[in-house]
């Protein structure tokens, strides 16, 4: 509480730290004389408020000195809480957050597809090949995205959008191929006449389904935020590549697989899904 001599402790702690890291203008003590404003009615919390003077990319440099100042504080003071905040500290934290999280993405949602996939075709091969699609469309966008951030402001979050988006619509686009295929192909056509009748159909819903998505996402660019902006475009582009490779890798990866795309065959789940074509 204000008056203790370990609150007091801290926040002259605190203060000095802070003084004391360079790039670090207008240090103000709440304890100060005048600073009456920065000490809460109750007596027990106080701001301490400081400038990094520069742009976004001098602050966000300069920010993690002030960052490791107050956890020093803290550390120093345990029985007292200190903490920091404000725009580069926030955006430092957010950039951590998104980063994990793009990273946990990695981690979790290709294994978590591909075990969908394999109980949807029964097959290891045939579950691979969307997933594939899926990964080399947000392979291909995030470096499409590399040359264009120097056109125009990017938001770093949007690497975790492309790779949410891009598993969502490449799987879903090479899902209608080669389910499609499957089913005629177990109707009774030939391998090649299956694959023709999946282009005629399946890639015509995929070319409507990519510039309806694409349309839908260009939207964002009426908000009129950098973070909007750059998820519209991030969005687009990897929808974009995902079209593209369903109309023509995919025809032509299926049409070099021909029948081996059921190879690795789950037993039962392989099984049921062709209890409906008397196998």
């Amino acid at each position: 509480k204000i008056g203790d001599a370990a609150f007091t402790a801290a926040v002259d702690d605190t203060v000095s730290r802070l003084e004391a890291v360079k790039g670090v203008d207008k240090v103000e003590s709440p304890l100060a004389k005048g600073n009456d404003g920065q000490l809460s009615k109750d007596g027990r919390s106080a701001l301490i408020t400081f400038e990094i003077p520069g742009d976004d990319d001098v602050t966000e440099g300069r920010v993690d000195s002030t960052l490791a100042a107050t956890a020093a504080a803290q550390k120093a003071h345990p029985q007292v809480y200190v903490g920091q905040f404000g725009d580069a500290s926030a955006d430092k934290a957010i950039s951590k957050a998104f980063e994990e999280d793009f990273q946990k993405a990695e981690v979790l949602s290709l294994p978590i597809t591909l075990l969908i996939l394999i109980v949807a075709f029964g097959a290891l091969v045939a579950a691979g090949v969307p997933l594939l699609l899926g990964i080399t469309a947000v392979a291909a966008t995030i470096g499409l995205l590399a040359p264009i951030s120097q056109l125009f402001p990017m938001d770093e979050s949007v690497s975790s959008v492309v790779l949410l988006v891009g598993l969502a619509v490449g799987v879903d686009y090479s899902m209608f191929y080669l389910r499609r295929k499957m089913e005629e192909r177990d109707a009774g056509r030939s391998s090649e006449a299956a694959l023709e009748f999946a282009a005629a159909t399946s890639g015509r819903a995929v070319l409507v389904s990519g510039l309806t998505v694409m349309i839908a996402m260009a939207g964002m660019f009426f908000a009129g935020s950098i973070v909007f902006t750059s998820f519209a475009i991030g969005t687009m582009l990897v929808v974009a590549v995902a079209v593209l490779g369903s109309l023509t890798v995919l025809p032509a990866v299926l049409s070099k697989l021909g029948d081996k795309v059921e190879k690795g065959r789950v037993p039962i789940i392989g099984r049921m899904r062709h209890r409906n074509h008397g196998e």
